[in-house]
């Protein structure tokens, strides 16, 4: 509603008030200005919904709404703010030094709390940041994002914001923090904490990990400077780590020593097939993945397998050493990265399921070709598995209908008592005599279950049931 819209309304209410024959306390209410009759706080209200420049127009409006505007809530997105008019010759320069005056006038104009901001540009090393910020924490930060936008530079993360009590929840992006011992607390009310494409060390997040003690998410993605991450937080309930080899970062272990209320537990595949990874005291954890059954090391409780390389076949460079034995009822969501050819990817898949008993969703991100002569009648001889009683819906992303993959599905109907439906995504647009061969090598009449459904879709068709896994499947 911008302010021409609240003229407009205020003379419609004045106007159809006048017909009725209406009154206002007593006299006639032709040309009452009836909204402005409103209490401040309703008219402050109001305004906070508004754009940042619709809510300033309103002060043309009478004396009465010429400051409400500056004392409404603000949510300041300096990405938000362009210069109108469209001049080819104007450099980024000019147009970021536009920005920056334009920040500077709304701050110096604005008396009101601003509960969200987003600073984001290439002007992140102008001397005016550090005094938007001190001013941000002054009124009341809750949610902000700190966004460098040139990708060959990283911005100093302001030291006033790690005693910032009112924030509760920081986005960074291409940044470098500073560097441990932390004044503790850190971040003493924050929820959430979110690192992209930044510079980070061990020391830092174990460091934050100590120091937020209200902490109950973190993110990170793309960063530089990690070798190996130690998780120990009573409170932090998901973690979301996709930092691949793609961009120049080599997580050598990941070990989440001591974490009791974590629930989420989000890895990329390359560091699941990279790193040592070790869960520990996770008593809570709901959600796992993605697991990728090439994965170099996994130990969970004491128990472990690991792929080795020693030759001993002249088929097989890789063996498995050693066997999961722990056993994790509260997990219920699971996803996996595999190679249904290559066999000893294939001989991992039942071990990670033994360990999750109760497990309700297991979603099978499918990468690979080729073919081995043993992988189709492997699923045909595999034994039911514990987790298949309770496994309500399945879906593999990457189907293509292959004698493996179609093994594994075929295994997943006729196994899965409760199961509700299988989804089984392709890239490719499917045919109708597909359709139908597809669904008569799955042996629908032998399913476990008689109320499940299989859904064949293309992964561009609409609804994405992979999609709780896109902050660690995307590539940037």
């Amino acid at each position: 509603m911008t302010a021409n819209k609240i003229r407009a309304t205020m003379g419609s209410r004045s106007a159809s008030s006048s017909r009725r024959g209406g009154s206002s306390r007593g006299g006639s209410s032709r040309g009452l200005d009836l909204i402005s009759l409103l209490p401040d706080c309703m008219l402050i209200t109001i305004l906070s919904f508004l754009p940042v420049k619709d809510a300033a127009r309103t002060s043309i409006l009478s004396s009465r709404w010429r400051h409400l505007w500056t004392l409404a809530p603000l949510h300041l997105d300096v990405s938000a703010l362009h210069l109108e008019g469209s001049h080819p010759s104007r450099t980024r320069r000019e147009d970021e030094a536009w920005r920056v005056r334009a920040t500077n006038q709304i701050l110096s104009v604005h008396r009101g709390p601003i509960p969200s901001g987003c600073l984001w540009g290439f002007f992140l090393d102008n001397p005016d940041i550090g005094r938007w910020v001190e001013t941000l924490i002054r009124r009341g930060i809750r949610e902000l994002a700190l966004c460098c936008a040139d990708m060959d530079r990283f911005y100093p993360v302001p030291l006033p914001l790690l005693d910032c009590r009112s924030l509760l929840a920081l986005k960074l992006s291409h940044c470098h923090f500073p560097e441990p011992p932390l004044p503790c607390p850190t971040f003493l009310n924050l929820r959430e904490l979110s690192f992209y494409f930044c510079v980070i060390t061990d020391d830092i997040i174990s460091n934050l990990l100590s120091c937020c003690r209200t902490l109950h998410s973190l993110v990170i993605t793309g960063c530089m400077g990690l070798l190996s991450i130690r998780i120990r937080s009573p409170g932090l309930r998901s973690f979301t780590l996709n930092c691949s080899s793609v961009y120049g970062n080599e997580i050598n272990d990941l070990i989440i020593e001591d974490a009791p209320n974590l629930e989420r537990l989000m890895i990329h595949r390359s560091v699941a097939q990279d790193s040592q990874v070790t869960i520990l005291n996770t008593p809570r954890l709901k959600l796992l993945g993605i697991m990728s059954t090439a994965i170099k090391m996994l130990r969970m409780c004491g128990t472990y397998f690991e792929l080795m390389n020693v030759r001993t076949t002249p088929y097989e460079s890789t063996r498995m050493v050693g066997s999961l034995r722990t056993v994790m009822h509260s997990l219920r969501n699971l996803a996996i990265s595999v190679n249904f050819n290559d066999y000893r990817q294939v001989k991992i898949v039942p071990e990670l399921l033994r360990c999750f008993p109760c497990l309700e969703i297991l979603d099978v991100q499918v990468f690979g070709t080729g073919c081995h002569r043993e992988d189709s009648a492997y699923w045909e001889q595999q034994g039911s598995l514990d987790c298949l009683h309770h496994l309500k819906k399945s879906t593999i992303k990457g189907f293509e209908g292959h004698r493996t993959d179609l093994a594994f599905a075929k295994f997943i109907i006729t196994k899965a008592r409760m199961l509700e439906v299988l989804t089984l995504l392709c890239r490719f647009n499917w045919t109708r005599k597909w359709r139908d061969t597809i669904r008569r090598h799955l042996g629908l009449k032998n399913r476990a279950s008689f109320d499940a459904q299989v859904i064949l879709k293309t992964t561009n068709s609409g609804t994405n049931e992979f999609s709780t896994w896109d902050p660690v499947i995307y590539e940037f």
